[in-house]
């Protein structure tokens, strides 16, 4: 075994959207042969990593010692940071909301997030999901 063989690549892998309350794929037509999507880079990818080495690195300049309490960030900042990590993450999406394909641009990527808390935990999770990412075997 060659552990070349096991390296991520940096490129996206395609998620499919799943039903949060049946396991099952979601579909935009009524075929069921267009699937909605996410495309998503992993977590161990350069751009991420460098993203998320910004965020760490502007966080330690906010965070402050005033006698002798750690002043640092509020959860709202968190979870915003978080989302940014996501939309970084984020290379694609096709998704049908209120009759229209959107996820094309990063408004409507943002939309999605926010509004459908259950799909944004899926791409953060799929984004962590190393064996997601290596491919056919």
């Amino acid at each position: 075994m060659d552990l070349s063989n096991l390296k991520l690549s940096d490129s996206s892998t395609r998620m499919l959207l799943r039903n949060p309350d049946t396991d099952e794929i979601i579909y935009i037509d009524d075929e069921h042969e267009d699937p909605m999507h996410i495309d998503l880079i992993s977590s161990d990818a350069k751009e991420y990593r460098s993203l998320v080495h910004r965020q760490n690195n502007a966080r330690m300049k906010e965070v402050k010692v005033v006698r002798n309490k750690i002043k640092g960030i509020s959860s709202e900042r968190s979870e915003e940071e978080a989302l940014d990590l996501l939309l970084a993450a984020t290379k694609g999406m096709r998704i049908k909301l209120e009759g229209a394909i959107v996820g094309s641009t990063p408004d409507e990527r943002r939309k999605v997030y926010d509004e459908f808390l259950w799909i944004r935990e899926q791409a953060t999770a799929f984004v962590d999901d190393r064996v997601a990412h290596m491919g056919e075997s």
